[in-house]
């Protein structure tokens, strides 16, 4: 029995030392990355005919803007405010109204701002267009429901593009596939805009 003791030992001291080779070898698997998806970060909701939201990212206002007035898309589309050859009206907050024409073509323009460095209330991977997204919604007689693409998006003001730190503000312009939208007289048409980021 006494014969065997040093091979058990010698036999342990393999063990520990394979345990601690395989462990330097073969490292504990790194931590997950983090998960990035769609966040809904901001909602705005009216009706139309009938402040800005206070965050570091989400809706600042909808445009109501002339169907092939020449506006710029690449602007930022307040300087548009009050000159009736562009924009019929603008909206600031939840739950606000506005009159249109009708039979007068319109575009819906989403401006949103994304901010990936302060990014509240949700994060912002990156100071992207195609980290950000409008959602726009609307129905009465008619139905549309639609997100907005990186075609439809124009980028009006950044810094740090691309970057952790950096934010940009966006037009998101809904035209009905370049028809514009016409509202019938008397129509009164509810609406929901959603902002999403990818973070």
């Amino acid at each position: 029995m006494r014969g065997n003791l040093p091979w058990v030992a010698a036999a342990l001291v393999i063990v520990a030392i394979v345990g601690v080779l395989g462990w330097a070898l073969y490292p504990a698997a790194p931590a997950p990355a983090p998960v990035l998806e769609w966040r809904i970060v901001a909602v705005l909701e009216g009706a139309v005919p009938g402040g800005a939201l206070a965050h570091s990212s989400g809706i600042e206002n909808m445009y109501i803007m002339k169907h092939g007035s020449g506006y710029d898309k690449n602007s930022d589309l307040s300087q548009y405010v009050g000159n009736d050859n562009y924009c019929v009206d603008v909206i600031t907050g939840n739950g606000q109204s506005v009159d249109v024409p009708y039979d007068l073509a319109l575009d819906i323009v989403v401006a949103v701002k994304g901010d990936a460095e302060n990014d509240i209330p949700e994060p912002l991977a990156y100071a992207c267009k195609e980290n950000i997204k409008a959602d726009f919604e609307w129905n009465n007689g008619f139905s549309y429901h639609e997100n907005s693409t990186d075609l439809m998006e124009y980028v009006f003001e950044n810094q740090g593009y691309y970057s952790a730190s950096g934010y940009l503000r966006v037009n998101a312009v809904f035209d009905n596939n370049g028809n514009g939208w016409k509202l019938q007289a008397g129509a009164y048409t509810p609406y929901t805009i959603r902002y999403w980021c990818w973070g």
